[in-house]
């Protein structure tokens, strides 16, 4: 396993300060300026192909600690431009954000049937998109999602021996009904 540098050049540390904000262009932005730093490190330390997580983990770590940055944060910001080149995001972008994106690429291979089916109708949210990959594409109507919570509080309601009784009977009346 070769060795990585100490630390990042100044000129690329401070070139990553000039991206300062948090807006949607501002990610993609410093994603690209990430991966292009990640690429030009595996090129000049001819690191293989299967080293590259690992230059760009030692590229983001030291970039947070540099900035001041999130780690959790450019790393995303990474994997979502490696993810999505500016030729693909091009035809996404506008309408779509960098967080439905995101919800998109959590489908895998399928990532693409999710940003064609949300570019579709527009007024599908983040939730309901992360939603949908989750169940592999189907979609859990609303109320079934709420009934499912108001289930949960009300067994949590039901089995605490600290709830007046008349709650704890109201609770499990509710459980009872929607059992049938």
């Amino acid at each position: 396993m070769k060795t990585l540098p100490e630390r990042l050049p100044d000129d690329v540390i401070e070139s990553f300060r000039d991206l300062a904000g948090n807006d949607e262009d501002v990610r993609w932005a410093r994603g690209d300026f990430i991966a292009t730093i990640v690429d030009e490190a595996m090129e000049e330390l001819r690191h293989t192909p299967d080293e590259k997580p690992r230059v760009a983990r030692w590229v983001i770590r030291e970039l947070a600690r540099e900035t001041g940055g999130e780690r959790d944060d450019l790393s995303r910001c990474y994997l979502m431009a490696d993810f999505y080149p500016p030729d693909v995001r091009s035809k996404y972008i506008p309408p779509l954000t960098f967080h439905k994106l995101r919800a998109c690429r959590s489908a895998g291979e399928q990532w693409q049937k999710y940003a064609d089916l949300a570019t579709d109708d527009l007024s599908i949210t983040c939730e309901a998109l992360w939603a949908m990959v989750s169940r592999n594409g189907d979609e859990q109507p609303r109320w079934l999602y709420w009934l499912g919570r108001a289930q949960n509080y009300a067994e949590r309601l039901a089995n605490d021996e600290t709830a007046p009784l008349a709650v704890r009977e109201a609770a499990r009346d509710f459980l009872e009904i929607i059992s049938i």
